[in-house]
């Protein structure tokens, strides 16, 4: 298998993380090798930082986590949340990023959608579900 690289996209508290990470433990779970790299523990990198870890670490799957956009990958996934929902979550967290205060968050400065739309309002084994069915339809199997 050549190595793919699944981008988790979206606004700060739009499930990323929780969804990213549960695909890593699936596919851990199953023997494939990931390397999780989630925001937070690699802090806001800029996409080219992102690209060239990427090449060095050389995992056969890498999971990212990021709110920026322009991280290449073959497969992204857009954490779709309307901002009143994620305000709901963790109103602190987007304070602290700086969040302008709009109805709809893809007029926020950095935040925009790119990548298969997976709607975070639903539970996480709804979501999961339309990621493993997205993820077979690249010829994906996990």
């Amino acid at each position: 298998m050549q190595n793919k690289t699944i981008l988790f996209n979206g606004i700060p508290s739009s499930g990323k993380s929780t969804l990213a990470y549960l695909l890593h433990l699936k596919l851990e779970h199953k023997g494939y090798k990931t390397i999780y790299l989630d925001d937070e523990v690699i802090k806001r990198q800029t996409a080219a930082i992102v690209g060239k870890l990427v090449d060095f670490l050389n995992a056969p799957i890498t999971i990212i986590v990021s709110c920026d956009p322009m991280i290449e990958a073959e497969i992204k996934f857009w954490c779709d949340l309307p901002i009143i929902e994620a305000e709901k979550r963790n109103l602190a967290k987007l304070s602290k990023e700086n969040a302008p205060i709009y109805s709809d968050y893809t007029n926020w400065l950095q935040y925009w959608s790119e990548g298969i739309k997976i709607d975070t309002t639903k539970s996480v084994d709804e979501c999961m579900e339309q990621i493993k069915c997205e993820l077979k339809k690249k010829n994906l199997n996990f």
